[in-house]
């Protein structure tokens, strides 16, 4: 199981908050590798305009098929809705069912930057008969990127030098433990210190360490605890593999 061997301490237990989720028969999937449910992609996004795929899973966890509508929103940092997409979801008894709000624009969007930050969210919720059965919000910070051998990292169409620094989680007292507020101070002094990247080293770091990045306008570079040796084997390379899908799904619209 990675890491086989590591330059940092590693600590067992239950060291994160731990949630019970409380469902409708009839809801967004949760159980998809811990993941919220939701996909956000912005295939394009300029000064002038920003295209949005918001794609998710409903369960169906009774024994007669329902008939569900999807509503997605974009929300701006105000809470005002610029933007709404919905479907019908006909979801069979005991199953699942795919939706898609393709082509979602959101004109003259605020974009995200380590200088200005701005965030909308997508909050999606499943009506049932015009009921709200329930809701997801995901975060949303709207920029394009693109790195070049020869002049380097682009944000928006504007080169940005990468200033960063490595950051583990770990606090006397605590180990592992760290609680939320003491996350979220350590991206906060890295940010005061000018930094505008953090390399999240060597492991998927707490929801709240993303959300203060997201809000402070902190890059981050995630990883999987892969570090030092490599064993080659089926079993260090499927456990290595889902490590990695599971982070992708927790966090992609981070």
């Amino acid at each position: 199981i990675p890491p086989l061997d590591a330059d940092f301490n590693m600590h067992g237990g239950i060291y994160r908050d731990a949630w019970i989720i409380a469902t409708n028969d009839v809801h967004i999937k949760a159980t998809g590798m811990a993941s919220s449910g939701i996909v956000i992609d912005a295939p394009q996004v300029s000064e002038g305009s920003a295209t949005l795929s918001i794609s998710g899973v409903v369960v169906n966890a009774a024994g007669l098929g329902r008939r569900i509508e999807a509503v997605s929103s974009i929300v701006d940092a105000s809470g005002q809705v610029v933007e709404t997409a919905r479907s019908t979801v006909n979801v069979p008894a005991n199953g699942e069912s795919n939706f898609r709000h393709a082509d979602v624009r959101v004109d003259r969007p605020k974009l995200w930057s380590p200088d200005s930050p701005y965030l909308y969210s997508v909050r999606t919720v499943l009506l049932e008969n015009g009921k709200e059965i329930d809701e997801v919000t995901e975060p949303l910070g709207l920029r394009w990127f693109k790195f070049d051998p020869s002049e380097g990292f682009f944000l928006n169409g504007k080169p940005l030098k990468l200033r960063g620094t490595n950051r583990h989680q770990d606090y006397r007292g605590f180990g592992n433990a760290v609680p939320d507020d003491l996350q979220v101070r350590d991206l906060e002094i890295i940010k005061q210190t000018g930094f505008n990247f953090v390399r999240l080293a060597h492991y998927p770091q707490d929801p709240s360490v993303l959300a203060a990045a997201d809000r402070l306008g902190l890059m981050l570079w995630e990883e999987i605890p892969v570090v030092n040796v490599v064993h080659i084997s089926e079993a260090f390379n499927r456990n290595s593999e889902t490590m990695l899908r599971e982070m992708i799904r927790q966090h992609r619209n981070h």
